[in-house]
């Protein structure tokens, strides 16, 4: 069973077209559901975006066409942080179960994902975060911070999530992300155990 969860907040935008954080957050989900539909798992996914995106639990061919449907109605317009919209849907995640956090930002807010890492991690479920470095993205308003504070927020974020049991993987706009998503979710098949 895995649940698939969608940073759509507004201030992670960055880049246009193919080249966006809403792309890279969208494809990634994409692969990740279309990898555990076709092992013939159940999965669902949600986000927060001006408009819910839901897909509810299903399995199969119909069910990824469904969620396809979904995701492709997505937009990165929302305002709620994402630490915000995984505690509104603990509920619905099955114990011993696969999540993945597909994120628009490097820079996540530590301190509720302590918790809420801790609250899934005691219920025996595997996780896996895929952070899209929005920083590495043309900006869309306003100027970046400095590179080496990016590097560092990066860094630290990744020390705190893989201290936790967490997997993590960086996503950036230079990387082919067909082939980036085929190395860490098919080959090495990172949200399995």
């Amino acid at each position: 069973y895995t649940t698939v969860l969608l940073d759509l907040e507004r201030r992670h935008r960055a880049g246009t077209g193919r080249k966006s954080t809403l792309e890279y957050v969208v494809r990634s989900a994409a692969s990740v559901i279309w990898s555990a539909v076709s092992e013939g798992g159940f999965v669902q996914a949600a986000g927060q975006g001006a408009r819910t995106l839901h897909v509810p639990p299903g399995r199969g061919d119909g069910h990824f066409t469904l969620a396809l449907y979904e995701l492709l109605k997505a937009a990165q317009d929302g305002t709620a942080p994402f630490h915000e919209v995984v505690a509104a849907h603990l509920a619905q995640i099955p114990a011993g179960s696969t999540v993945v956090f597909v994120s628009g930002t490097v820079f996540l807010d530590l301190g509720p994902w302590g918790d809420l890492i801790e609250a899934l991690r005691s219920r025996g479920s595997r996780l896996l975060f895929l952070l899209v470095n929005n920083f590495s993205f043309p900006p869309i308003s306003g100027w970046p911070p400095p590179r080496a504070e990016v590097v560092e927020r990066m860094r630290e974020a990744v020390f705190f999530l893989e201290s936790r049991g967490a997997r993590v993987q960086v996503l950036e706009d230079a990387e082919d992300l067909g082939a980036a998503l085929e190395e860490y979710v098919f080959r090495r098949g990172l949200f399995r155990k």
